[in-house]
């Protein structure tokens, strides 16, 4: 195992691996904007995939094939996140599903994928699952405050 600095700016934030290793996704933030950034390991070539916003990303993960790029979003006055999908190699970001409080983890074959959802109104918390296109939504377990709580991504 060889162990490389990726990036020497200083602003990079969140970073995922695609499963092959063949791409690295993250955060850049400059001004107080975000923006994300596919990086091509063999060549150490980086470009923007979607310029700065006034949003927060998070939650970056890669499709269990490598032909997409997960994300969530959400505005820094809101608690909400979005999760998105888009073409590794650029494309239009698609809503895949909303009120998503973390990474999601795909199954093993990737057609679903798990997640933490928050009640911001009680304090629980959800472990759902859904198709991996955002459909069939269906929450796994539920805990109420002050039950024990997850906190951490679901795999």
């Amino acid at each position: 195992m060889q162990i490389s600095q990726v990036t020497t700016h200083g602003k990079a934030k969140q970073a995922a691996i695609s499963t092959d290793g063949k791409y690295i996704i993250h955060v850049m933030e400059k001004d107080g904007k975000q923006s994300l950034w596919l990086r091509q390991v063999a060549t150490g070539s980086n470009v923007e995939s979607l310029p700065p916003t006034g949003t927060i990303f998070s939650g970056l993960i890669f499709s269990n094939d490598g032909n997409y790029i997960y994300y969530n979003q959400r505005e820094k006055n809101s608690e909400i996140n979005t999760l998105y999908r888009m073409p590794v190699l650029g494309g239009t970001p698609v809503t895949i599903i909303e009120d998503v409080y973390n990474a999601i983890s795909f199954s093993p074959d990737g057609s679903q994928f798990t997640f933490l959802r928050i009640d911001l109104s009680t304090g629980g918390t959800s472990i759902v699952i859904a198709k991996a296109n955002g459909t069939g939504e269906k929450v796994f377990v539920k805990n109420k405050f002050p039950d024990e709580l997850f906190v951490s991504s679901p795999s």
